[in-house]
């Protein structure tokens, strides 16, 4: 079988063969170093499953649910699913001040990203969210 033609990458302009460029990879390696440990912490395999498992046992925004008071069924109009769909797992107590909680389900909430994105912008001005 034929090898393939070498790609040329869009960012260095030199040709290379395989999957990624050389350059794609030490850009992500520099790229994670910089994050640190905290962000890092988003793309770990057993993060990944909790959230996985989480959302699927969980999978509506708990925020949306006690707004609403209903909870979407088989009946509700497709146009109305994306609303309070949980996409992110929030932490209750901040892992930064709790890191041993950190995949505890009982500390964890599935959020929009709607609800996710006002509680980090309330939670980054010091408002507390006892309610929201």
């Amino acid at each position: 079988m034929p090898d393939r033609a070498p790609r040329f990458c869009p960012y260095c302009r030199k040709a290379y063969t395989g999957q990624r460029c050389p350059c794609r990879a030490e850009a992500q390696q520099q790229y994670d170093r910089d994050r640190g440990p905290d962000r890092q912490f988003y793309s770990k395999p057993r993060w990944r499953q909790f959230r996985k498992r989480f959302l699927a046992a969980n999978p509506w925004c708990v925020f949306c649910l006690k707004d609403d008071g209903r909870q979407p069924t088989s009946l509700t109009p497709p146009s109305e699913l994306h609303r309070g769909r949980a996409m992110v797992v929030d932490h209750i107590i901040p892992r930064e001040e709790r890191p041993d909680l950190a995949y505890t389900a009982s500390n964890c909430r599935g959020l929009c990203v709607s609800c996710h994105n006002r509680r980090t912008r309330k939670q980054e001005q010091g408002v507390s969210d006892a309610n929201k």
